[in-house]
């Protein structure tokens, strides 16, 4: 994939090709981000080559399912070695070894420090100190190199959240961290709703604030929900 300049500037205040909105009544999570942007870039091609450029053997799949009566979209990954670990400085590695576009390497190490330092904090810990196994490894990578090269790919657009992002319960000071800025509610649910995946892509592609009412939708994408529960409201995303 050809490397695409982005002149020295902070990813999230670059808009090259219009705006992607969101709407997070259920929530942030890396899954739900990266299907909603997979859908909306529409190279499901590229995005799904991300598990081998890591160097994984899983597999994403994107899924068509019915929300409440509405067509939705569910991403899962299948095949994860769940005895592979690793700490900050292996993910690193992964990630800089993986062959994508300097760009797309460059903003995930971003995200990946942002997580990491929530999570160390919210621990107690250094950053760097903190061991990841199984799932937090291939899901986390997959969900934020995915999520960056499909957001590269429709072109960088502004990222902006309308409305507040509902946080739940659970690690609420993990997503205080990365979610500065943003409006956020707690509930309606003990679930953690805002995941440190999720919110980490927020904190460094994303900017806070909304107008009162909802730009008018070109393209409309829903994600589904977190944890594929029919009594939250589906994760939105549109173009305008």
């Amino acid at each position: 994939m050809a490397a695409i300049s982005m002149g020295g500037v902070s990813p999230r205040s670059r808009g090259d090709r219009g705006m992607v909105w969101l709407s997070c009544p259920s929530g942030i999570a890396g899954n739900l981000l990266l299907a909603a942007l997979l859908r909306l870039a529409g190279n499901a091609a590229a995005v799904g080559r991300v598990p081998a450029d890591l160097g994984f053997a899983s597999q994403l799949h994107l899924r068509r399912v019915s929300h409440r009566s509405f067509p939705a979209w569910d991403l899962s990954i299948t095949g994860i070695d769940r005895s592979r670990s690793a700490d900050l400085a292996g993910l690193r590695a992964l990630v800089r070894d993986s062959g994508l576009a300097p760009e797309v390497v460059d903003t995930s190490l971003q995200v990946l420090a942002a997580r990491e330092l929530a999570r160390a904090a919210a621990r107690g810990m250094e950053p760097g100190e903190l061991t990841y196994v199984g799932d937090d490894v291939e899901d986390t990578l997959v969900d934020i190199v995915g999520s960056v090269l499909a957001w590269h790919l429709l072109g960088r657009p502004e990222l902006r959240v309308w409305g507040p992002i509902v946080v739940g319960a659970g690690a609420l000071a993990e997503a205080s961290a990365l979610l500065q800025g943003f409006p956020t509610v707690t509930g309606p649910t003990e679930l953690e709703l805002a995941t440190p995946t999720g919110a980490a892509l927020l904190s460094v592609l994303a900017l806070p604030g909304s107008p009162s009412t909802p730009p008018r939708p070109a393209e409309v994408v829903v994600a589904g929900t977190f944890a594929r529960r029919n009594d939250l409201a589906p994760l939105v995303a549109w173009r305008s």
